[in-house]
């Protein structure tokens, strides 16, 4: 899958947030607050699993034996979970959220009137973003794992305090 993948990886070593972007058609000075949500988002999945990082301390792959050849820098924190995961699944909940609430409105006015099966783009999305840190030899598949778990977790607290009382 390298082979198939080495552009994706590359490119998504930072947030990848034009992956997501270019499902829902977003552009910069259109949808600019759009780009804050999806910017905040990444921030604080980041920030939280950062943490988890720091306190759980496991090696990474590469740190483990010879056999694994990253594809890119390995970063120098903790391999679990995988940030990645844990910040596109983040996102792919909120962005989710966000078109399904922009379709709640009268058939006239909605933006995605086929929003399911861009809502279903955008996990394959973020399944793909990390599954690609997998395939680079950064993570495990358990890091995978536990970071689309956080990160759905994370998607949802956003998106409730994203409601007009705040999530109350």
């Amino acid at each position: 899958q390298r082979a198939d993948r080495f552009s994706e990886i590359v490119t998504q070593v930072g947030y990848p947030t034009d992956y997501f972007a270019t499902i829902l058609g977003l552009q910069n000075g259109v949808h600019a607050h759009c780009f804050e949500l999806i910017a905040a988002t990444q921030a604080i999945a980041s920030q939280i699993v950062l943490m988890a990082k720091h306190h759980l301390a496991c090696l990474r792959p590469d740190r483990r034996g010879a056999n694994v050849m990253p594809m890119i820098p390995t970063p120098a924190h903790g391999s679990f979970p995988s940030g990645h995961a844990t910040e596109a699944f983040a996102v792919a909940i909120v962005l989710a959220g966000l078109v399904r609430t922009l379709n709640a409105r009268p058939t006239a006015k909605r933006p995605y009137p086929l929003a399911e099966p861009l809502i279903n783009l955008l996990y394959k999305q973020a399944e793909r973003i990390a599954v690609n840190r997998t395939v680079a030899g950064l993570h495990y598949p358990i890091d995978t794992w536990a970071g689309a778990a956080l990160g759905e977790a994370l998607g949802q607290i956003i998106l409730a305090k994203c409601q007009k009382n705040g999530g109350k």
